[in-house]
């Protein structure tokens, strides 16, 4: 599988526009996690979230993971569980691409399709066994999924606008000071 040698043969602009598709998933990706952060600190400390898991969820996995869990847990989240989950199925689908593009090597690229090949090492099987993740991506499916990110990231922001309106009106702690 790791036959072919790097440097790829891979055009100069073909790079360039890998980097700034690369760099525009990472930015919006940071915009989606970090309102993603948002409604985790709100339900956790405001809607009885630390009772479905005594520790804020760190990696992604978890996030999600809990979020899940408290949609549907906990009654308050009642009248938003189907938004808030929607939009956890969908951030877990927009980090499958981003991982594989951001925490993987290049290995292979074909000219005629403009498909990069991407190799993952990850630990699997209870961290006992090595297992390689391969995925092919175009330029334009990196685009797309940066675009999604960027998208989910405002329907998020309008979620969480709703959740702190529900349940933050007496306590200014997680709201944005004034300026």
């Amino acid at each position: 599988m790791l036959e072919k040698s790097i440097p790829l043969e891979v055009p100069s602009e073909v790079w360039e526009e890998l980097y700034t598709r690369t760099g525009a998933l990472v930015v919006n990706w940071a915009l989606l996690e970090t309102t993603i952060n948002l409604i985790i600190a709100v339900i956790y400390h405001e809607v009885g979230g630390k009772e479905v898991d005594p520790k804020i969820p760190v990696p992604f996995k978890r996030k999600a993971k809990f979020l899940r869990l408290c949609f549907k847990r906990i009654e308050a989240l009642e009248p938003y569980a189907e938004q808030g989950l929607s939009i956890v199925d969908e951030a877990t689908s927009i980090a499958t691409t981003r991982n594989m593009v951001v925490h993987s090597a290049i290995h292979a690229y074909d000219k005629t399709s403009g498909t990069f090949t991407f190799l993952k090492l990850d630990v699997a099987d209870q961290d006992t066994i090595h297992r390689m993740n391969m995925a092919t991506k175009t330029l334009l499916d990196i685009k797309d999924t940066g675009k999604s990110a960027l998208d989910l990231a405002e329907a998020a922001t309008n979620f969480i606008q709703s959740l702190k309106e529900a349940f933050l009106r007496e306590k200014p702690s997680l709201r944005e000071k004034p300026s």
